[in-house]
Order: C-alpha cells, then sequence, then structure tokens
C-alpha cells in the first residue's frame, strides 16, 4: 500500500558547492526526505523566505479554521451521556483536540 507523505524540508545546513567554472559558492542547502531539495545562495534564500511569508499571510488563520469547524458540528447530531446530559462533540483530527 502507498503511503501519502507530503513533501517536507527536514533540515537547513550551511554547504558550499563548486559551480561548473570551479568557483566555490557558499550557501545554504535544504534537506528533504530523499536528499537536497535545493541549495541557496544567501541573496536567493532571502528572497525565497520573503515569498514563504508572502504566501503563508494568505492562508486561512488555523484557529478560525477548528472554530468553524465546530459550529458546523455544532448543528449536527449531538452526543449524550447515559445520564442524558449533552456531551460536546468529539475531536475529528489530532488537530481539533490542542
Amino acid at each position: 500500500m502507498k503511503e501519502n507523505h507530503r513533501p517536507y524540508i527536514g533540515h537547513i545546513l550551511k554547504r558550499a558547492w563548486a559551480e561548473e567554472s570551479g568557483q566555490k559558492v557558499d550557501g545554504i542547502a535544504l534537506i528533504g526526505g530523499r536528499g537536497i531539495a535545493s541549495h541557496l545562495t544567501k541573496p536567493e534564500a532571502f528572497a525565497l523566505a520573503d515569498r514563504i511569508v508572502d504566501a503563508a499571510e494568505h492562508l486561512p488563520d488555523p484557529v478560525k479554521v477548528r472554530q468553524s469547524r465546530r459550529i458546523a458540528s455544532a448543528s449536527g447530531p449531538q452526543l449524550t451521556a447515559a445520564d442524558g446530559t449533552e456531551e460536546p462533540p468529539l475531536p475529528t483530527s489530532p488537530a481539533e483536540s490542542e
């Protein structure tokens, strides 16, 4: 069975590499599950970081997403204890239980 794992950068290491001309280039290496994902110079790293922050600012806030899920689930069937008292809905994912 094939597992579905999202790509992930696990390590960022200071690395130098040599260009075809033999010139040494200082930079960082982004390491993923399958090895080196990217080599970046200092300006490239800062530019990528800026783009990542800009993109992340357009994502929904995780707290708001969880609250909207709770509101949606509140309109569904309610859980009751043996004594008849209403119980809160169970979390549907580990993220909701935080």
